[in-house]
């Protein structure tokens, strides 16, 4: 699936054009972020499994037997995602969203937007959104085998300073879903997800950013089974602000999925964005 912004919503008075450009801007420089943070990934999980390659070689480790470690490592997947508890919707606050203005916004935000989902050979792949109205983000990855995958998504909120003045912006999410990670010694896996709050200005500049993580499992040899039943996640911020300029807050779940032969993961997280909060002026 292609990268794109989704229908926007605008503060009563404000420029349309003004925010549209503000949001095409700042997301092409979102997606550069996206694509270096990827790079990174990708040459970091090439490096481990090569590794591991090399290790399977020097133990004499042949074909068929791969080929039998890799089916366990399937019917261990398949066990415990039937175990897994289902989750239930999460219903959006009900409260008025004040976009534009500082204080605590709740759903529906300014408008939803998409890094886009690639799904390799996983067999479970689709996102739970992104959906501006009820702040459902995230995504669901899972499978075995030699893959990859990986999805990014969220939300974004309009934010207009009237002072040269510092602000502090936190969002606070609530998760549901597994995070499963599962390898024999012969066996990678690398299995991430996370929260991301980032802060761009009128140029489309970054000039705030942070990452909580949910889940970080990798590795050979390892098993690890979490699940998350509405457990909550914040991320914060700091940023000196310009005066009468407009700035777009994106919260977005980033999930990613790397599998050598015998392992399967799971990262299958339902994040709903309860609230972005934004104060100016803070002291300290």
């Amino acid at each position: 699936m292609a990268s794109s912004l989704g229908k926007m919503t605008f503060p009563k008075g404000a420029d349309k054009k003004l925010l549209t450009d503000l949001a095409n801007r700042s997301f092409e420089n979102l997606m550069k972020e996206f694509e270096r943070k990827q790079r990174e990934l990708q040459r970091a999980s090439r490096t481990r499994k090569e590794m591991i390659v090399s290790s399977q070689a020097i133990l004499g480790l042949k074909k068929p037997a791969i080929a039998e470690l890799s089916s366990k490592a399937k019917a261990r997947y398949e066990s415990a995602l039937a175990q897994r508890p289902k989750a239930g919707a999460l219903r959006p606050i009900a409260r008025a969203s004040t976009y534009g203005a500082g204080g605590i916004n709740y759903p529906p935000y300014s408008f939803p937007w998409n890094g886009g989902i690639s799904c390799g050979g996983l067999s479970t792949c689709s996102q739970y959104g992104p959906n501006a109205s009820s702040g459902q983000i995230g995504a669901d990855l899972g499978g075995t085998g030699a893959t990859s995958a990986s999805s990014w998504d969220g939300i974004a909120l309009w934010y207009y300073s009237q002072a040269n003045a510092p602000m502090v912006i936190s969002t606070q999410a609530a998760v549901y879903g597994q995070g499963y990670a599962n390898a024999d010694i012969y066996g990678y896996v690398y299995a991430y997800g996370d929260l991301e709050l980032l802060v761009y200005d009128g140029s489309g500049n970054q000039v705030a950013g942070t990452v909580n993580v949910i889940y970080d499992q990798s590795g050979s040899f390892i098993y690890n089974n979490t699940y998350f039943n509405g457990n909550m996640y914040t991320a914060n911020v700091s940023v000196q602000l310009a005066a009468n300029q407009w700035y777009v807050v994106y919260v977005g779940s980033y999930d990613y999925v790397d599998l050598g032969a015998a392992a399967g993961a799971q990262v299958n997280l339902d994040t709903f964005v309860q609230q972005i909060a934004i104060c100016d002026s803070c002291p300290g």
